[in-house]
């Protein structure tokens, strides 16, 4: 099981600091808008997922949501977990003291990948990830279940990643903790998920920041589809695809020196859409 006996001084950051989901909160302008989709199970959601997808990401500012929302409604069913339609997640990542997973991302090297802790809060389900992503473009995900926000990896999850990673180094600890809230979408007639997440909001020991007008939106489809309506919809309103770690983004966030180079472009591009 994973090890929670990191001394509380060390780990009140990653741990705790819920906060509440003001965006879609009930009676809101968005809560109308979300009323407007079909509600979905996570049991329907799962059946959707599919073996040979392609994922296309995309960074936008959150006043072109309601817009957005409002043209994709007839098409797209909403996954609904006790009447909550708006899903909070809490992820804790693991990095080196010198942030190596972080700076293989950054160089473009692979594989890479990224080891965390995530808490899905409206569920109530907690589980130690890794996510691997190789030099052909895939992404695999693999998980165990936690018993909580854990702070060290231990016994099971070291285990697990020992067997699933065994070239990472034995000095993993958490550098990070990525609270957001997303939108789960499925296409009603095509393979086709999308979230959409916002209110992220990046903290470690020392600060925090926060990205409250920043949307980041992730279209998961069958490769075999034609097109995305998802994708169709942002077209037509000019927003433009383009990816973003929300690990990576926490990073540089938060540790002003760290090499960013590659990113800068697009770091750029995502400060003008978060001012």
């Amino acid at each position: 099981m994973l090890s929670h006996e990191a001394p509380t001084s060390e780990v009140d950051w990653a741990r705790n600091g819920d906060r509440p989901d003001a965006v879609f909160s009930p009676g809101s302008a968005f809560d109308f808008l979300l009323a407007r989709f079909a509600p979905m199970t996570l049991d329907a959601i799962k059946s959707v997922a599919s073996a040979n997808r392609l994922d296309t990401k995309a960074t936008f500012a959150m006043a072109e949501l309601p817009e957005l929302l409002e043209r994709i409604a007839p098409h797209y069913s909403l996954l609904t977990i006790n009447g909550v339609r708006a899903q909070r997640y809490q992820t804790l990542y693991f990095d080196t003291p010198g942030l190596d997973l972080y700076l293989r991302h950054h160089n473009g090297v692979y594989p890479r990948h990224k080891i965390r802790c995530r808490k899905y809060v409206d569920s109530e389900r907690c589980f130690f990830e890794i996510k691997t992503k190789r030099n052909t473009g895939r992404t695999f995900k693999q998980r165990i279940p936690s018993p909580g926000m854990a702070v060290d990896i231990a016994g099971q999850a070291r285990t697990f990643l020992q067997n699933a990673v065994p070239p990472l180094p034995a000095a993993l600890r958490p550098v990070i903790r990525v609270d957001f809230t997303r939108l789960t979408l499925v296409n009603k007639d095509a393979t086709e998920r999308v979230t959409i997440d916002v209110d992220l909001t990046c903290r470690n020991s020392a600060s925090s920041s926060r990205f409250p007008k920043l949307v980041i939106a992730e279209v998961k489809r069958d490769r075999s589809a034609a097109r995305s309506l998802f994708l169709h919809k942002m077209h037509e309103m000019h927003l433009p695809e383009g990816s973003i770690s929300k690990y990576c983004l926490g990073i540089m966030a938060l540790h002003a020196n760290i090499k960013h180079n590659r990113f800068k472009e697009r770091l750029r591009e995502i400060n003008k859409l978060a001012a």
